[in-house]
């Protein structure tokens, strides 16, 4: 997992970029007391785009694709860094395409 925050010049974050590896998403969707065990990310690498304006680029296995929007809100805020839950997005269902 990792997870790049933009900056603007005065130190405000702004933004940030976020990759999950393959085994990320399948730790995450296969973790104990786990609600996504048939989670339609798990095993596919993920990188995330967010701006001021929520979510700006989605990638799936380097492409452009759909998930559903509650799974890739809830995989995204449990990796996501304190600093950064201000710009996160949290939909309350359809896709995030």
């Amino acid at each position: 997992m990792y997870v790049n925050p933009r900056t603007e010049p005065s130190g405000a974050i702004c933004g940030y970029t976020m990759l999950l590896s393959r085994r990320d998403t399948r730790a995450w969707a296969d973790r104990p007391n786990s609600q996504w065990p048939y989670a339609a990310l798990a095993g596919h690498r993920v990188h995330v785009g967010v701006d001021r304006n929520g979510l700006a680029s989605l990638m799936i296995d380097d492409h452009r694709a759909a998930c559903p929007a509650p799974e890739l809100a809830a995989i995204v805020a449990d990796h996501l860094p304190s600093q950064c839950r201000h710009l996160w997005p949290a939909w309350e269902g359809g896709d995030a395409c």
